[in-house]
């Protein structure tokens, strides 16, 4: 009894916030292809999943150079239209052991699309 309780509390408390079929596989898609894009220094591929209004901040934006990403974890908004999405990056050009920097960005739906954006500064 104390067991089904406690999931209880823990699904209210939204700490099993799953995404529905479909939707994290779609955002893990695109941030693939963002990802590769970037790190190939391809910046116009990459730009392709940047919203329209972030593009020329993107583009001005110093990026790390990393020789490779792996995913780390997604945040999602309360209706699964918003997600911040951590990616490891392995940085190129570094002479030590690798070891995971995380990088967070901010992802949304747009006309059915995931896209790379800057959120609003408070």
């Amino acid at each position: 009894m104390l067991s089904c309780l406690t999931v209880s509390l823990l699904v209210a408390q939204g700490l099993f916030h799953q995404a529905p079929p479909g939707v994290e596989d779609a955002l893990r898609e695109r941030v693939k292809k963002f990802y590769e894009a970037d790190i190939a220094g391809k910046k116009e591929d990459a730009v392709k999943f940047v919203t329209a209004s972030d593009r020329d901040g993107y583009r001005k934006a110093d990026r790390r150079t990393a020789k490779s990403f792996e995913w780390n974890q997604v945040t999602w908004g309360e209706d699964f239209k918003t997600a911040k999405v951590v990616v490891n990056l392995a940085l190129s050009g570094v002479d030590a052991p690798p070891f995971p920097l995380p990088e967070a960005s901010n992802w949304r739906l747009e006309k059915g699309e995931w896209v790379w954006y800057l959120p609003p500064r408070k």
